[in-house]
């Protein structure tokens, strides 16, 4: 099905940004259906309305506990990081959790060295999500029925990107390479995002391109600020992103052809189709989030 043609009256894409060899192009994209009751679990655990813990006291490296206590739709996206608790995770993917209710929550690790307590037992929100080059290869291989292997993808990524950017961590955390990063062109590329209008964007790191798209505008400001260090860290050393017009890449998008797979929570996800890696997913036939890579 083309599920982008089916869920948006147009997609148009703005002038394109560089900052360095980052190519930032802003996205307004007119949904067909919207909903206004759906919060991020980041704005929920703010005020208290969301909680996460590990689901038992001896606790599961690949499963957590989400508890959602607002009147809300609370979505936790595929590159979200939560901190704390025994160890750092991050999503498998997109999820809704329907109000009052609690799911065992998919979740990779991205620090290997730590399975203890420290600060709080508790989870909380990360500044900071992981990159699109372990979301493609996360996404790749659950496509191709290797979800028991992307632990140890996981792992070895972080590793790589620990040597390439000579920066390590004692417990091997993620969260903890990316932040010490400090890049040219960074403060630029915040302020940019924050005083953008649109619902997502066009990102050309290097050798890849992806477009991701969220459900309104604050949201996608917000993730894409935490996304930032992990856009910047994938960076290769020049541009190499073939150059296609912004016309043709809008019609790329509409086209995209997507089948459904299976879900965790209440949402209903999609998967990109053929050779394209992509994940989609609506709430009772409303665009909620999509990432794909062009």
């Amino acid at each position: 099905m083309r599920l982008l043609e089916e869920q948006f009256h147009t997609i148009r894409l703005q002038q394109a940004q560089f900052f360095g060899n980052l190519m930032v192009t802003p996205i307004a994209a007119e949904p067909k259906f919207k909903r206004n009751d759906i919060k991020t679990f980041d704005e929920l655990a703010s005020v208290g309305l969301a909680e996460a813990a590990e689901i038992s006291e001896s606790g599961s490296v690949n499963t957590i506990r989400i508890l959602n206590k607002s009147e809300s739709y609370l979505a936790i996206f595929d590159n979200d990081i939560i901190i704390g608790a025994k160890q750092n995770r991050v999503a498998k993917s997109t999820v809704l959790v329907p109000p009052h209710e609690a799911i065992n929550l998919p979740v990779y690790c991205v620090e290997r060295g730590r399975w203890h307590y420290e600060n709080s037992r508790s989870f909380h929100r990360s500044e900071h999500s992981i990159s699109p080059l372990m979301r493609e290869k996360k996404m790749m291989m659950m496509k191709a029925g290797e979800s028991a292997n992307i632990q140890h993808e996981v792992w070895s990524d972080v590793d790589a990107l620990s040597q390439k950017l000579e920066a390590f961590s004692p417990t091997d955390d993620y969260t903890e390479v990316v932040s010490r990063q400090r890049y040219r062109g960074e403060s630029e590329l915040v302020e940019f995002i924050k005083n953008c209008k649109g619902n997502g964007y066009i990102v050309a790191n290097g050798n890849k391109m992806f477009a991701e798209i969220y459900y309104d505008e604050q949201t996608c400001r917000c993730q894409s600020i935490k996304s930032i260090k992990s856009w910047l860290a994938d960076l290769t050393s020049q541009m190499t992103t073939d150059a296609r017009s912004n016309t043709l890449i809008e019609t790329a998008l509409m086209n995209s052809l997507w089948h459904r797979v299976r879900s965790i929570g209440v949402e209903t996800t999609y998967e990109a189709s053929g050779a394209k890696q992509g994940q989609s997913v609506l709430l009772e036939g409303s665009f909620v989030h999509g990432l794909i890579y062009l």
